[in-house]
């Protein structure tokens, strides 16, 4: 799992996925934590293999729910991936900063 800043604010959380989804394309991805569940919509992206892309906000639950130190689970059917929570504040706060400043 892959979190980026996007500019203005916004960050991605991508993934590796498991199919030749045509790039650009879109899939329902689930997201999930200790406090929330949720389907996105993910954008096939490119990378050395394809991923989902899904763009969010710094104060989106998965987001908060990682600031939080809650694991943060991505699925699509049967593959999912899944990030540790401990310690990933600070990390994900360093990122936000310098993403403000860009």
């Amino acid at each position: 799992m892959r979190i980026d800043c996007e500019g203005g604010g916004r960050l991605s959380i991508s993934v590796p996925m498991a199919n030749d989804a045509q790039l650009g394309s879109h899939l329902w991805v689930t997201f999930s934590s200790a406090n929330f569940r949720e389907r996105r919509k993910a954008e096939v992206t490119e990378g050395v293999v394809p991923n989902l892309s899904v763009k969010v906000r710094q104060d989106d639950p998965a987001i908060l729910a990682l600031l939080s130190g809650h694991a943060l689970r991505v699925a699509r059917g049967e593959n999912w991936l899944q990030a540790p929570g401990k310690g990933a504040g600070r990390v994900l706060r360093s990122l936000i900063n310098a993403c403000h400043r860009r």
